[in-house]
């Protein structure tokens, strides 16, 4: 059966486009589908009770696990976040970049700095890099996957 409850969610930003081309973007977001402290306690516990019990071989464990992660409504796991971005395109004419940073405030909480890089090669390619760092221990949902990680390659348009 379908879930048919309201869902709220509430986007404020704003950016500001200086004379240089820089733009500055200030981002505050909630997100109503995300859990309230006490569910993400329990799904923290879930997670924490399945990961315990798979090492000791339990093989029941593996199913607690899927459904404490399956039970995850969406991508984001709290509520409050606010995100900061600087970014510029075309910049020395060969050049698209942007840093961004995105600050939860749900316990635990964490952050995650990212880097994006283009660089125009010519008309029909490109060579690309996207970089993150994730902030906050190990329970935070940033940082509950990897610590960093690096994307680079070449795009080439016909």
């Amino acid at each position: 059966m379908a879930d048919r409850r309201l869902r709220k969610s509430l986007l404020l930003g704003s950016g500001y486009t200086l004379e240089s081309g820089w733009t500055h973007t200030l981002e505050a977001l909630y997100n109503g589908d995300g859990y309230s402290p006490s569910e993400r306690k329990d799904y923290q516990r879930a997670i924490g009770q399945s990961n315990a019990a798979l090492m000791l071989g339990d093989s029941n464990a593996a199913e607690a696990l899927g459904q404490a992660l399956l039970g995850a409504r969406q991508g984001l796991l709290g509520q409050r976040y606010a995100m900061y971005q600087i970014d510029r395109n075309d910049w020395f004419n060969t050049w698209d970049v942007a840093l961004r940073y995105t600050q939860a405030f749900d316990s635990p909480r964490g952050g995650n700095l990212a880097l994006s890089l283009n660089y125009k090669m010519n008309d029909h390619s490109e060579l690309f890099t996207f970089a993150q760092w994730n902030t906050g221990n190990g329970q935070s949902e940033f940082a509950q996957l990897s610590r960093s990680s690096v994307i680079s390659g070449i795009r080439y348009y016909f």
